[in-house]
């Protein structure tokens, strides 16, 4: 295991990376992380594992508030929708 790196890779979903703890860098510089054998991922931010722990806390917590505000609008225009067609949402 690389000693205590932490790193992050594009993803299609908000907020639009992961993250994990470096078991191996190849030689092209892609990593393979923890818990992740078998996949290899091209790092956008290659971190000491404590820093990338507390990145990974701060996406976490928008990633929690994104998902609340998208729970909230989808259910004010539903409401919406309702009002129009009652149908809909029964």
């Amino acid at each position: 295991m690389i000693q205590e790196l932490y790193a992050f890779w594009k993803y299609d979903t908000y907020p639009f990376c992961l993250g994990g703890e470096v078991s191996e860098i190849t030689e092209k510089g892609n990593v393979i992380p923890v818990g992740y054998q078998g996949h290899i991922f091209k790092p956008i931010k290659l971190v000491p594992k404590e820093q990338g722990l507390k990145i990974k806390q701060q996406l976490d917590e928008l990633k929690d508030q994104y998902q609340k505000a998208q729970d909230e609008l989808s259910k004010s225009f539903k409401e919406k929708a309702n009002e129009i067609l009652p149908e809909i949402f029964k």
